[in-house]
């Protein structure tokens, strides 16, 4: 924040203006050399440092690896385990990373459906440091016998605000949630309508009190089903009639460090955002001008810790990391 004085007829008045949001300029190397992610790459604090790392999943007997953050660069690329789970890799029709037993410590989360050979329902690889003092994945656990692998798609929150990463899964006929307990999941539980947005949906705490709400991009707007007691069968709000949505992605993060998730859109030539007020997006303002997406993955998280995320490109053979000012 910065402050704006004035001088008028009654003293001086002094305007507390909000910083303009902004990436640090340059794209900087995070990692060199390829990250083996054949399936997916996510991010989380895995080590509980207070900074985001990075988290792959591969197929058969590859595992999870990690790729950790010293706050200005990546380590080298570990293996943590979880390989083998099922005759493949530790992945599912889903992946996630997130602290599902509030130690403060992101686990390596798979939602699969049920097939011949794998069973369905959420898999969880908790972070953990075994009695040879490694830091690693352990083995993977079932904590939900039950079909959570939306027809849309499935998404991973914290729903309730009690610090541990919830599943929701989006089907044709409802919303369900699988909230998790710390140390397993509780039975389903319709959490909404089955709503979605037209270019995107996504959840986060958009309205800075702690429980994640759903945000529903469409083609012309933006609405927002906040959650309340009432969970998130209270009509949508629209909280802009900006279009406003990526060509390359289009995503979700505190990235001014207020406290509530922002809206980011990830162009080919340009990143845009969208700042959340807590009740409305503001107009949309230009983050980065200039190409800035990943060839394997796109996302944001705070590698740096500072409380704000940062924007992450992970290519074949490098990260880049733009950090957010």
């Amino acid at each position: 924040m910065r402050a704006l004085v004035m001088a008028g007829v009654a003293g001086l008045l002094i305007l507390t203006l909000a910083p303009p949001a902004a990436a640090s300029g340059v794209p900087e190397q995070w990692s060199a050399g390829p990250f083996t992610a054949q399936v997916a790459v996510m991010a989380g604090d895995v080590d509980g440092d207070g900074k985001d790392d990075l988290v792959s999943y591969n197929t058969y007997l590859y595992g999870c690896y990690v790729l950790r953050s010293s706050g200005s660069a990546f380590q080298p690329q570990q293996n943590w385990g979880a390989g083998d789970f099922l005759s493949s890799g530790f992945n599912g029709n889903a992946n996630f990373v997130g602290d599902m037993d509030g130690d403060g410590r992101a686990d390596a989360i798979a939602v699969r459906r049920s097939t011949a050979s794998t069973p369905r329902g959420i898999f969880v690889a908790r972070s953990i440091v075994d009695h040879f003092g490694v830091e690693r994945f352990g083995t993977p656990k079932q904590w939900l016998n039950n079909t959570i692998a939306g027809d849309y798609g499935n998404l991973a929150a914290d729903l309730d605000g009690d610090g541990d990463t919830d599943v929701i899964g989006l089907f044709d006929v409802a919303t369900l949630a699988a909230r998790s307990d710390g140390g397993t999941t509780l039975p389903l539980v319709a959490w909404a309508p089955p709503i979605r947005g037209g270019k995107a949906t996504l959840a986060a705490d958009a309205t800075g009190d702690g429980k994640a709400d759903l945000i529903l991009v469409d083609a012309d707007g933006t609405r927002v089903v906040t959650g309340t007691a009432n969970r998130w069968f209270d009509a949508p709000v629209s909280w802009s009639a900006i279009p406003f949505h990526g060509g390359k992605k289009t995503l979700t993060a505190d990235i001014d460090g207020d406290g509530d998730a922002d809206l980011v859109a990830i162009n080919e030539n340009d990143v845009r955002v969208m700042r959340s007020t807590g009740s409305s997006y503001s107009p949309p303002e230009s983050w980065y001008a200039g190409s800035f997406y990943g060839t394997k993955e796109t996302l944001t998280a705070d590698v740096d810790g500072d409380g704000d995320a940062d924007l992450v490109a992970v290519n074949a053979d490098d990260v880049r990391v733009l950090r957010s000012q």
